[in-house]
């Protein structure tokens, strides 16, 4: 009869754990639905820049960096300057001292197969843009946050005006 007690209770908790865990996941989709038309930046400099975000820079080249946005990476090299970006799941990138750029080569290039190690985790690059210099690079990417943002206010007037319509 214990034995009987026992396995009630553990079948009990994992439905309960079960019934817990997909009252998260469709809250989370409830939430998430309305922010996941919304641009990536990566989509928007694609679109501002005209580039594919397949760059590469040599390693050797790297002379500074810096985070911009929490998971924006710029680079200064040698040649050129850089706007790197990194698949959501990034942790710690801001607030990390110091990250090391891994590769299987003497490069990395955006398209997810080259990565970032902070503190442990590891971090795939997305996309990386390339451009002459740092005001070039600046420019298209405060450009790409701009049509981030106007896309998001064209949604919101669009669901608001809905809203309406369907009172």
């Amino acid at each position: 009869m214990i034995t009987n007690a026992v396995f009630y209770l553990t079948e009990l908790t994992r439905i309960r754990s079960i019934a817990v865990c997909m009252l998260i996941g469709i809250a989370s989709i409830g939430t998430g639905c309305a922010s996941s038309n919304l641009p990536s930046i990566a989509q928007t400099l694609n679109e501002t820049t005209g580039q594919n975000g397949q760059a590469c820079v040599r390693t050797s080249d790297i002379r500074g960096y810096g985070i911009r946005n929490g998971n924006i990476i710029n680079i200064d090299a040698l040649h050129n300057y850089y706007i790197v970006t990194v698949l959501p799941g990034c942790i710690d990138l801001e607030s990390s001292p110091a990250l090391m750029f891994h590769s299987r080569f003497q490069e990395i290039c955006g398209g997810g197969l080259d990565k970032i190690v902070i503190r442990g985790n590891t971090c795939s690059i997305d996309k990386i843009y390339v451009f002459e210099n740092r005001e070039e690079a600046f420019s298209a990417f405060d450009e790409a946050v701009e049509r981030r943002e106007q896309f998001r206010q064209r949604t919101r007037h669009g669901r608001q005006e809905h809203e309406k319509q369907r009172r």
